[in-house]
């Protein structure tokens, strides 16, 4: 899960940026304009709900983060990482919220990486584990 939310992170990330970049479209906005996919659909519903109860853009991005984060299996680094580019995205004129994306795109690529690592360590794991016990069986009946 972790890693399908970076993948999707990381694709808001990028529209984001192209967004701010050529049409200078406000945060709401390109919230609206965005069609996550898979289970990102789940965090960005959940966001857009916080947001039509009239709340703060960085309040709602943290509380969505906060209450979804045992769904995608975030980790604590990962969950104060997005919580503070909800924190900061729309405060600052378009050159710095552009190089906001780029910081975060970059922080995000990075726990994909430590995520796929995670999650080819954990299938392995499985693999053994299912060998070993055939053979174990396999040894007790013959």
């Amino acid at each position: 899960m972790r890693k399908n939310f970076f993948e999707n992170y990381i694709s808001f990330l990028e529209f984001t940026k192209a967004q701010i970049s050529f049409t200078s479209v406000a945060f709401l906005n390109i919230l609206e304009k965005f069609s996550p996919k898979d289970d990102f659909a789940i965090f960005f519903n959940h966001l857009k709900e916080e947001l039509k109860q009239k709340k703060e853009t960085s309040i709602a991005w943290e509380k969505t983060i906060l209450e979804n984060k045992n769904i995608f299996g975030l980790k604590k680094s990962d969950i104060s990482t997005i919580c503070e580019f909800g924190k900061e995205i729309g405060t600052t004129d378009t050159k710095n919220q552009l190089n906001l994306c780029d910081t975060h795109i970059h922080f995000a690529k990075e726990y994909l990486r430590d995520a796929t690592i995670q999650k080819k360590q954990s299938s392995r794991l499985y693999v053994s584990l299912g060998i070993w016990s055939g053979l174990a069986i396999s040894l007790l009946f013959f």
